[in-house]
Order: structure tokens, then C-alpha cells, then sequence
């Protein structure tokens, strides 16, 4: 059987994922944390324990920004634009 042993998201990855967009959407570790109700620095470890898991590195970070890295900022305009409608699986218009 190909799909034999099916992936279930935990509440962890869950978490991580939406710690993820927060810090994506507000374009700060600081406005994403006080969104979330974490410290800073736990939710950097967070994006880290995350992108371990991963084994990629998904925001490109300075002193003064953050931003999704090229191939995930690509990943995410691609998920918007099916989400929204304007993707390549989006229904025809009638």
C-alpha cells in the first residue's frame, strides 16, 4: 500500500506553523510574539525548532527585518493566490 503510514499534525506543528504566519504577516518577531502572548525569544525558538524540522531555512533574518526566505516567500504567494481564487486551481468563473 503506497500511503501505508499517514502524517497526523500534532497541536505542536499546528503551533508552529501559525507562530510561522504571525511573524510572516507582521514582519517582526516582537509584534508576532505580543500576537501570540510569547516571549520574543520563545517564539524564535519556535521558527528554529521549525525549521530543524524541517531542514530549511524559512526567514531570512537582520537586526532590523525579517522576511520568508525566496523559496518560501514563492511557496506563500502560490498558496495565496489558490486560497484566494487567482490560482491555477481555482474554479472557472461562470
Amino acid at each position: 500500500m503506497l500511503l501505508r503510514k499517514r502524517y497526523i499534525m500534532r497541536g505542536s506543528d499546528f503551533a508552529e506553523l501559525k507562530a510561522f504566519v504571525a511573524v510572516v504577516e507582521r514582519q517582526s518577531f516582537a509584534r508576532a510574539a505580543e500576537h501570540l502572548g510569547l516571549s520574543p525569544s520563545a517564539l524564535s525558538q519556535t521558527i528554529r525548532q521549525l525549521e530543524g524540522r524541517i531542514g530549511a531555512r524559512l526567514l531570512n533574518r537582520t537586526t532590523r527585518s525579517v522576511a520568508p526566505s525566496r523559496q518560501w516567500r514563492t511557496a506563500l504567494q502560490a498558496h495565496s493566490a489558490i486560497v484566494s481564487g487567482d490560482g491555477c486551481c481555482s474554479r472557472p468563473s461562470q
